[in-house]
């Protein structure tokens, strides 16, 4: 037999969980407060992982963390993943790329559209790591390909 709500929340705790799911950007963290809240909200916890592709353990955890640590119990330790190398070059690179003619790139168009950015970014950034040095090349060293 599934087990009712084991969460009580108040209306305070309810209103910083929904701001909480608003201003997180991981998906795991959205979903475990939205889990707690549905929790609070008397739906059992099979529903409650059945509707966000959980287990029924999973959805237990996250109540159990919210009980004992509150929001900080759903925040992730550390970002997964590797680093980004190549996103943080394109971060400085892109402003300078779009103050360029795309026509100087050998592109047809007079405008920028996003292919085309990804196309010189790749080019521009394999020549700057392929040639070991962080200055800005210069948009007329990229080649011309037809």
């Amino acid at each position: 037999m599934a087990r009712k709500a084991g969460i009580v929340l108040s209306d305070r705790q309810r209103k910083e969980l929904t701001k909480f799911m608003y201003s997180t950007k991981d998906a795991r963290e959205y979903r475990a407060a939205l889990g707690v809240l549905m929790r609070g909200d008397r739906k059992t916890a099979k529903q409650v992982g059945k509707q966000l592709g959980v287990t029924e353990n999973r959805v237990f955890v996250w109540c159990t963390l919210y009980k004992r640590k509150g929001i900080d119990g759903f925040r992730m330790k550390h970002p997964t993943g590797r680093p980004a190398r190549k996103g943080n070059q394109a971060k400085q690179i892109i402003p300078e790329l779009l103050q360029e003619d795309p026509q100087m790139f050998g592109f047809l168009k007079g405008r920028w559209v996003v292919r085309d950015i990804a196309k010189a970014l790749k080019e521009t950034t394999s020549s700057i790591n392929s040639a070991m040095t962080s200055r800005h090349r210069s948009p007329h060293s990229i080649p011309y390909c037809p």
